[in-house]
């Protein structure tokens, strides 16, 4: 006994059958008159146009003609399609796709191949050029496309007739099965169902993965499809199977510029770089705007020390630079290409045009100041480096970045003998900046950077002495400040220097209780080398500033009184000399200090009529 469902797969086989037949059955044409091809290309170029709204003009050339008979109708009317991109890119490009932008150039595309005349000239023209073997192909494509029109109209009869009987059994298979079933939910068919769009709005990757496959499994935008799908496994740092995707793409696609672009990332990611070079330069000719062709060819073959290369990567940049694009950028970084190819005129050049452009752009001050120093121009370029010592670029010190260049430069084989000594003042200079922002250890270290390459450089000791201050190593931080006490450090006495350190570190909020007793010896050993140079009013100053830190500390009273002594105020300096005799200054009575200070001021060549009575009085 046979059910309702062996009838009706009986009735569609049969019907199907008949169908089949039909189709087979279709007369041939022969080849018709000009006329008629001319007719029969517009009718092609017209449903690739309109098929090109949706898809793209490739896919849609392909879906309706074949991968064969597009290609070959590409090269047939090859001039035609180059006036039909001019006018409507958005058909030829697959960002559109579906896009209201796509339909209505679509629109507007059909319009005008039906109406120009100029254009219609140029299709027969094109005709009229074709040799007989391309003749006969080109017929063969509209007789292709024509028995494909008849066709249809035919499966349309059989498809009537096929629903009139699948209704009918439809009804018998309801009846029979309204006991075991009330009703029957419509559902999508897979086939049908835009998992393209779908997967535009999925909820997350995974979901959109999955939408994106189906889109691929049901021929739905499919090398779109690939690339979105590539994308995401690229985010997830799947790189091969990132790859594949955006292989598939391009195999359905060959002018899929962004596609050559995000496979040549995933080889890039995979240490593929021959590959990944390869793709970078053939996306860079199918679309010269894209930036990261550029920008990843730089990062390959400046890890590869393959300097020329990159140099004439950064040139095409520029060249085929957009309206957009920051050009100020583009010289600067030409101008730091230019440098490591020894091309030190350019380099200036180009940076002073980026300067020009943007007089804001600082950083691209660093290169014109490196074209200068190779070019022996020192004072130009020691003005420029000192010039913004300081400030900072993207949160790092423009002295780091110089120090960075220098390295990078000389790790390249390009060097200049004046680098050394700008080094020392860079390194002393970072030092001192890293002292307010409490990186105390990296003070420290750029310091004994700047020593080894000159241990004389003084000046970088004082900030070495901070470091091992604040760092809490107090010994050591002493052992430095007392060392080179009465020392000249850029015009200033040493402890000068480190008295003005420590004000401005105060008023950073930087500072530390110990601080307040090295003060106070700076001032003591600062009131000394005054009174030694005469600089009696000076002196007075510190030794009293000394004694406001430290009054139970007796030396900077040593050095008043004398001061006193030394300007007449004998009163004054004796009432001190004898306040604390018989009292010990470290391990020396007060007294025998007094005649020691006695002597070496006679030394110096500083005496007084009062000292012998002084003398006199204390002994």
């Amino acid at each position: 006994m046979h059910s309702i469902q062996d009838l009706r797969r009986f009735c569609k086989q049969i019907l199907l059958s008949l169908f089949l037949c039909l189709v087979i059955s279709q007369p041939t044409y022969g080849q018709n008159s000009e006329s008629h091809s001319v007719d029969g290309i517009y009718g092609i170029i017209k449903q690739v146009i309109v098929g090109a709204a949706e898809w793209g003009i490739e896919e849609a050339g392909v879906r309706i003609l074949g991968p064969s008979g597009w290609k070959l109708c590409k090269v047939i009317m090859k001039p035609g399609m180059t006036a039909l991109q001019s006018r409507f890119p958005q058909l030829f490009d697959t960002k559109f796709a579906s896009s209201p932008a796509a339909r209505d150039a679509a629109a507007q595309a059909v319009n005008w191949v039906e109406n120009d005349g100029q254009y219609r000239a140029t299709i027969l023209s094109q005709l009229k050029s074709l040799d007989q073997t391309q003749r006969e192909l080109l017929a063969i494509i509209i007789e292709i496309r024509g028995m494909t029109q008849r066709t249809l109209e035919h499966q349309q009869q059989i498809l009537k007739r096929f629903e009139s009987v699948e209704q009918r059994l439809g009804l018998i298979q309801v009846q029979t099965t309204l006991v075991l079933q009330r009703s029957t939910d419509y559902r999508v068919s897979p086939s049908t169902e835009d998992w393209y769009a779908k997967a535009g709005s999925g909820r997350n990757l995974d979901e959109k993965i999955s939408y994106y496959t189906q889109a691929i499994h049901h021929n739905q935008n499919r090398a779109n499809a690939y690339f979105q799908r590539g994308q995401i496994y690229f985010d997830r740092r799947d790189f091969n199977s990132a790859y594949a995707d955006f292989d598939h793409a391009i195999q359905l696609d060959t002018s899929f510029a962004t596609a050559y672009t995000n496979r040549a990332a995933s080889s890039h990611n995979l240490g593929r770089h021959d590959t990944a070079i390869a793709d970078y330069k053939m996306s860079m000719r199918l679309d010269p705007t894209i930036v990261e062709n550029y920008n990843n060819l730089v990062s390959i073959y400046s890890s590869q020390k393959n300097y020329a290369d990159v140099y004439a990567i950064a040139k095409l940049r520029l060249q085929h630079a957009r309206s957009s694009d920051d050009r100020a950028t583009l010289y600067g970084q030409l101008a730091w290409f230019a440098l490591f190819n020894r091309d030190f005129q350019n380099a200036m050049a180009y940076a002073q045009k980026g300067i020009d452009i943007d007089p804001a752009a600082t950083w691209i001050y660093t290169n014109l100041a490196h074209g200068y120093l190779f070019t022996d121009q020192f004072q130009n370029a020691e003005s420029i480096y000192f010039k913004y010592s300081g400030i900072k670029l993207s949160n790092v010190y423009w002295d780091e970045v110089i120090l960075k260049d220098f390295q990078d430069l000389q790790d390249a084989g390009v060097f200049h003998r004046r680098m050394k000594d700008l080094r020392v003042s860079l390194y002393g200079n970072l030092s001192y900046y890293l002292l307010f922002e409490r990186r105390f250890q990296d003070a420290g270290n750029y310091a004994r950077d700047g020593l080894k390459l000159d241990p004389d450089a003084l000046w970088i000791y004082t900030n070495l002495a901070h470091s091992y201050l604040f760092t809490n190593q107090f010994d050591r931080a002493l052992e430095i400040y007392y060392k080179h006490g009465g020392k000249s450090v850029q015009g200033k006495y040493w402890e000068q220097v480190i008295l003005d350190d420590f004000d401005k570190l105060r008023n950073g909020g930087i500072s530390v209780l110990s601080v307040g007793e090295v003060s106070a010896g700076m001032y003591t050993s600062l009131s000394w080398h005054l009174l030694l140079a005469r600089q009696y009013e000076p002196c007075i100053d510190a030794a009293s500033n000394s004694i406001k830190l430290k009054p139970e500390y007796l030396v900077p009273y040593t050095n008043l009184a004398h001061c006193y002594l030394l300007t007449d105020r004998y009163g004054a300096a004796r009432a001190i000399y004898l306040r604390y005799k018989g009292q010990y200054v470290g391990n020396k009575r007060w007294e025998a200090v007094i005649n020691e200070d006695f002597n070496e001021l006679r030394k110096q060549g500083i005496f007084h009529a009062d000292i012998e009575r002084v003398r006199a009085e204390l002994n």
